[in-house]
């Protein structure tokens, strides 16, 4: 939704997180992830060649108070997501104006925006594929350097109802990646890790996919390991925010 650092994920600054529930737009005006996954699911509709572009102006002006409340000028989105946010009142061009009442207009806007997102996935796609080339060189490296590995993986997330803020989300795995770096307490005997910053749906939220790599020949008990790492998140560093799924036990 929006790339920030190599990461495909919507990127925004908030205020201290309380739950405002808003019956009308269906989603918690605080779940920065929900908000802005429906913002594109939206945009995706209209890509369609069978989409009646004569609803796009209600349609639009339905999920306006969302968009609104997650916009933040000072980053950049993803095709999708960013053209919705462009046709904003507050953002919108005088000639733009004619996508929402004339159908050659938003024939041209359509088309213009199908092959925008296109290319936005294709470099996507070659982007993940260098980092798999990448993670791949990285492990053989580790292979030749150890006789044997101890793999432990944790999938870190969010309570939905305490679901953090972009802004919140890298603070919290900084804190974690430092801890990583320094060896500290669990993390003693640790010979590289790998992660991957994620964003899925009402469900899941801004998540990350950890992996911790111990020298084998030191380390065992991997499913201790993979809850002690858990736990961490959960009590330290998310301050009880946090969930964690041990994918060792």
């Amino acid at each position: 939704l929006l790339i920030n650092q190599n990461r495909y994920i919507p990127i925004y600054k908030n205020t201290k997180q309380t739950l405002l529930w808003n019956k009308d737009l269906g989603v918690s005006l605080m779940n920065q992830s929900h908000a802005l996954l429906k913002i594109e699911n939206f945009m995706h509709v209209i890509l369609s060649k069978m989409y009646d572009w004569k609803s796009f102006k209600t349609e639009h002006q339905q999920i306006l108070e969302l968009a609104s409340f997650v916009y933040d000028g000072n980053y950049e989105y993803s095709p999708l997501v960013q053209t919705y946010f462009d046709l904003m009142p507050q953002n919108i061009y005088l000639d733009d104006y004619a996508v929402f009442d004339k159908e050659q207009a938003f024939k041209s806007f359509q088309n213009q925006l199908r092959e925008e997102h296109k290319n936005f996935i294709s470099k996507l796609h070659v982007k993940n594929q260098r980092n798999r080339q990448v993670l791949f060189k990285y492990f053989e490296g580790l292979l030749g350097q150890h006789r044997k590995l101890l793999l432990v993986r944790v999938d870190l997330s969010y309570q939905y109802e305490r679901s953090a803020t972009i802004s919140q989300f890298d603070k919290d795995i900084k804190k974690l990646i430092n801890r990583i770096q320094n060896k500290d307490t669990i993390f003693r005997d640790q010979v590289g890790y790998a992660y991957r910053l994620e964003q899925g749906g009402k469900s899941k939220g801004f998540h990350c996919h950890l992996l911790v790599i111990y020298n084998g020949s030191i380390r065992c008990r991997d499913s201790y390991l993979g809850q002690s790492i858990g736990e961490l998140w959960h009590k330290q560093i998310t301050k009880g925010d946090g969930l964690f799924f041990n994918c060792n036990q």
